[in-house]
């Protein structure tokens, strides 16, 4: 590199070292072998080849990349080439391109460098650089210890103040947007105005040679995922939920909502010390943040509450507390309370079922444990703890042997904990009146919402039959008859034809059948009764899917999201289908737009 043309301009330097970049971040992550590169290389110089094919696109429609893995390599590669850049250009910065190498330092590691990237171009050699000293403004890197879709946490020695602390920075370096940018100090500035024992703490937040950086308490340990794993004693485990749980309360008191509890971001120090890490998805209770953050589903699926599945504006403090109830649950079961085959069912189980009371699962857990975990795991947000305080309480005097507070939720509320509540329409006084009636009402109809107060008077006899039959349909879901809940949707629409929940419940039920006509039949009816209903044709998209009908899935999953922008999962099931359709006619151009689906899906769940 030191006889590179100073004069060069980047997009000319790119051209030049980008492919030698990205092999070597392919083979130092282990994400293709010497092999499939070679192949993709021999393709790639094909004259069959299209002439902007790039290396990436044939390893992702060969199938020996995913697209997230292509996404993060590109991330990767484009800091590592921003950093060579400016080395080249003389700038005395002196940050690390990754964890693995492509350090920028003296001229003889230059030369070792090149030497490298020639020798992974070849494909000769799939071994890692020799990890040098780096530095960063007044920081030493020692070495990688994270790495996530937004970030990268080195161990590091602050030199003027000879301390080791945790530095993180923005993986995109100086190509990071503006909103990943907002996104990184939001979470530093979250966390830094927080003290508590247990929550890393916050030293320093600011920008060296335009890469974005805070650092934080280091805390030599283990993540509590890796402890549950390991099967640590239940007590001991218990005492670490404590203390987050008191962490928590500290920072909800403090007008912060973590939203991405999870084990993975709970560390243990070595004297035993959980710390909660990672506030990137946080939130702050004040007009700005709720206008930005709202609307989004955000989180880790298995750990997100029901309104965090569900995009809904107001997430509180008990949505924490609901994760908090996740890991509970793992504790005492050793697995999550829902699964999925895909994003789109495990979001449906999280907000419609009941998670499998730990004590059918494992024996040995004692009631009122169940009892705390269940009702931290409450569908609706007041029907949890009032604080994680609460929680905290209830387990102590669990531990101590003493009476905890909570207590199982009564037979009328596990009727109706479906209802829909919208307080800012109806008004907390309405709710807080429940007559004798409106209990047995409640009882045998087992639901209301808010969907019958836009239904006109005359229809709402009609309407009320159904939502009778729709329970019942769902009760048989729940105990595998779907023939028979069949029935029970079909008799509510005949009650009342406007009923799109039937409708599309018969549809995914031919679905999990692998009827895709019929289901496409069933979808189709909801949207002569609402053409901007983008569930619909999200459900018609993925019955095409099934069909291997890429045209026209990718045309449904369009109208979706032409009807709800902002809907995730529909980027995604068109990214899937912009792909398959890649590999039939082998055209890079679905495969560009592929990608581009997949960063905008990814780019919508940060926001």
């Amino acid at each position: 590199m030191a006889n590179t043309n100073r004069a060069m301009d980047f997009r000319t330097f790119c051209a030049q070292w980008e492919e030698r970049v990205f092999i070597q971040v392919l083979l130092n992550w282990r994400l293709a072998s010497q092999e499939q590169i070679q192949n993709a290389l021999r393709e790639k110089s094909s004259p069959l080849s299209p002439a902007n094919t790039t290396l990436g696109q044939i390893l992702v429609r060969n199938r020996v990349l995913s697209p997230v893995n292509f996404s993060k390599a590109n991330n990767v590669v484009r800091q590592q080439l921003q950093t060579m850049y400016t080395k080249q250009q003389g700038d005395t910065a002196r940050i690390s391109q990754t964890s693995h190498g492509l350090a920028a330092g003296q001229q003889q590691q230059q030369q070792q460098q090149q030497q490298q990237l020639k020798q992974s171009q070849a494909t000769q050699q799939n071994s890692q650089p020799q990890q040098q000293t780096r530095r960063f403004g007044s920081y030493e890197l020692i070495e990688e210890i994270a790495r996530g879709g937004m970030g990268v946490v080195y161990k590091a020695r602050q030199m003027y103040l000879n301390r080791i602390v945790a530095l993180k920075l923005l993986l995109s370096g100086t190509a990071a947007t503006e909103s990943e940018i907002l996104r990184f100090k939001r979470e530093a500035e979250a966390a830094g105005s927080l003290q508590h024992a247990n929550i890393v703490s916050i030293y320093e937040i600011g920008k060296q040679d335009n890469h974005h950086y805070f650092t934080m308490d280091f805390v030599d340990g283990e993540t509590l995922q890796a402890l549950i794993k390991k099967k640590k004693p239940r007590k001991k485990l218990l005492e670490y939920i404590i203390k987050v749980a008191h962490a928590l309360q500290h920072a909800h008191q403090r007008g912060v909502i973590h939203r991405d509890i999870k084990p993975s971001n709970i560390i243990v120090s070595k004297d035993g010390e959980p710390k909660v890490t990672d506030f990137g998805l946080a939130k702050k209770l004040d007009a700005e943040t709720m206008l930005t953050e709202s609307g989004s589903a955000l989180g880790t699926p298995f750990y997100m509450s029901p309104e965090q599945t569900t995009g809904e504006k107001e997430v509180t403090g008990q949505s924490d507390i609901y994760s908090l109830g996740v890991i509970l649950y793992e504790v005492l079961t050793g697995r999550y309370p829902f699964n999925g085959s895909t994003l789109v069912e495990l979001y449906h189980k999280i907000v419609n079922d009941d998670p499998v009371p730990p004590r059918k699962i494992n024996r040995k857990v004692d009631k009122d444990l169940e009892i705390i975990c269940l009702k931290c795991m409450e569908k609706v947000p007041e029907m949890r703890y009032a604080s994680a305080k609460d929680l905290a309480d209830d387990l102590e005097n669990y531990l101590k042997g003493e009476a905890i507070s909570a207590r199982r939720s009564s037979p009328v509320y596990r009727w109706g904990r479906k209802i829909k509540k919208n307080k800012k329409t109806i008004g907390a006084v309405v709710w807080g009146i429940v007559t004798f009636s409106a209990l047995i009402w409640l009882l045998f109809f087992g639901t209301m919402d808010l969907e019958l107060y836009n239904i006109p008077k005359e229809e709402r006899p009609q309407y009320l039959k159904a939502r009778k039959h729709m329970e019942e349909g769902r009760l048989l879901i729940r105990k595998h008859k779907l023939e028979e809940a069949i029935k029970a949707f079909e008799k509510a629409i005949k009650d009342y034809k406007k009923m799109k929940e039937a409708y599309i419940s018969i549809g995914d039920i031919y679905q999990v059948y692998k009827d895709y006509q019929k289901a496409l039949q069933e979808y189709s009816r909801v949207l002569e009764i609402d053409k901007k209903y983008a569930p619909a044709y999200f459900r018609k998209g993925h019955s095409y899917m099934g069909l291997k009908d890429w045209d026209r899935a990718i045309d449904e999953f369009t109208m979706a999201i032409k009807h709800k922008p902002d809907y995730t999962e529909a980027y995604d099931g068109r990214s899937q289908a912009y792909r398959n359709r890649g590999d039939k006619n082998q055209n890079s151009a679905d495969f560009e737009k592929s990608i581009k689906d997949y960063e905008k899906a990814r780019e919508l769940e940060k926001k």
